[in-house]
């Protein structure tokens, strides 16, 4: 009997305990909720700097969310205002106090950040100072990296070689799940640092340059973005090296970025220049997009240079494809549409040019839309009149359009009001909450 409530008050205990386990995170996190949600509501501005202040000192380990909204509202009073130094200050302040190296990285950011926009040279040489660290440390997130590249190649008083060292130092960055970002970064300091060598120098300099740099990493993306920015300096003056470079990035393996193959390709594609080249670019970019946005994007290019090669009909594939990918809706003006329709022209591709204009159609709310002046002259070129246009747009208005279902809602004076009333009326709904 007594052993049998020993073990009732052991089971007791242990399950309180696991209750309590985990009660007590979830409880502390909605007090530090409360906390912020009073020190952004405060009016006395001074007053909500200090709390915002106080809480990040004392509240390191919470919810990452609710420090940068913490330190956000430690910046509320100097919004929309020109009172840049204060900000400063404050951001100064912050980094001097000891704080985990998560929130210290995003302090040292923003502070980098403020320095740099007031282009003030002096304060640039303390941005320079803060980048320079960066490129010592070994635990930082992307996050710092990004913006210290991306402010500083935008400055006149920043050197383009630092900013460079720190898009290479990101390689390093612990969150390898933001290597897209990664790519950008390098794009714009490898542009950065050509494009000055070029103003001061000349294009032979800025190449010759590049030739040294290419010497000085293995790391694919870095190479990528090395060629990307050989080809954006080159492109209008030795059109043969820039195809150099876009060919070199085209045989490159260990990418895993598409954006700079994929605008390269595209201002080939544009240009003209050497469009078997764009092709193999563009399908290279294809290959490495990493959403439905990107291979809509990709897929669009791809389409272009083919284009660009004489390969009408290949390149409506490609286009039409793109066409499909797509979740916004169909518009006249839309320039995957009107690649489409050119290539469709190109080919002869009559009858499959009249069903996307009576698509674009049928979507349209414009009575005066293009694509009905283009979908009346190509059903004159291949009927002889206009008489089917009508009808093709009324079969294709609510194609693949499901019906709503049926509900009711409480109108504001108080009455029930059934979507089957408005049936045949064209109807708004905004969706809207106070959170």
């Amino acid at each position: 009997m007594r052993r049998g409530f020993l073990i009732t008050v052991a089971v007791i205990v242990v399950v309180a305990a696991v209750v309590f386990m985990w009660w007590l995170p979830a409880y502390r996190d909605s007090e530090l909720q409360k906390q912020v949600a009073a020190i952004e509501t405060m009016e006395d501005l001074t007053a909500r700097k200090e709390a915002a202040l106080i809480f990040l000192v004392n509240n390191q380990m919470a919810d990452r969310e609710l420090l940068l909204r913490a330190l956000d509202a430690a910046a509320y009073e100097f919004r929309g205002t020109d009172d840049t130094e204060s900000v400063i200050e404050l951001y100064e302040a912050l980094y001097t106090k000891d704080l985990t190296a998560w929130l210290r990285y995003r302090i040292i950011a923003r502070l980098d950040r403020a320095l740099i926009e007031t282009e003030d040279p002096e304060h640039a040489e303390r941005a320079e100072d803060l980048a320079r660290a960066m490129v010592e440390v070994n635990d930082a997130p992307m996050e710092p990296y990004h913006w210290i590249v991306y402010f500083h190649r935008r400055s006149d008083h920043t050197n383009p070689e630092l900013t460079l060292q720190v898009a290479l130092a990101a390689e390093r960055a612990t969150d390898r799940d933001e290597y897209g970002t990664w790519g950008s970064m390098l794009d714009m300091a490898y542009s950065k640092l050509l494009t000055f060598v070029v103003e001061e120098q000349g294009l032979t300099a800025a190449l010759s340059r590049a030739e040294l740099l290419a010497g000085e990493t293995e790391l694919p993306m870095a190479i990528a973005a090395l060629n990307a920015a050989v080809y954006d300096i080159a492109s209008s003056e030795d059109e043969g090296r820039a195809v150099e470079a876009a060919m070199a990035m085209a045989e490159l393996d260990g990418l895993t970025d598409s954006d700079p193959m994929n605008r390269i390709a595209y201002d080939m594609a544009e240009r003209g220049l050497a469009p078997d080249v764009a092709v193999a670019l563009s399908k290279k970019a294809l290959e490495l997009a990493s959403s439905r946005y990107d291979s809509t994007m990709v897929l669009n290019t791809v389409g272009w240079a083919h284009y660009a090669a004489g390969d009408y009909s290949e390149a409506a594939g490609y286009l039409r494809t793109a066409v499909e990918l797509m979740d916004e809706t169909l518009t006249s003006d839309n320039e995957t549409v009107q690649h489409l329709l050119t290539a469709y022209d190109s080919a002869g591709m009559t009858d499959e040019a009249i069903n996307l204009l009576a698509m674009v159609a049928a979507r349209s709310v414009d009575a005066d839309d293009p694509a009905r002046r283009n979908l009346a002259e190509l059903l004159v070129q291949r009927d002889g009149d206009t008489a089917a246009m009508e009808e093709l747009v009324l079969a294709l208005r609510y194609e693949g359009v499901e019906v709503a279902p049926a509900f009711r809602l409480r109108s504001t004076d108080g009455e029930i009001v059934s979507l089957d009333s408005f049936r045949g009326d064209i109807l708004v709904l905004n969706f809207w909450s106070y959170g």
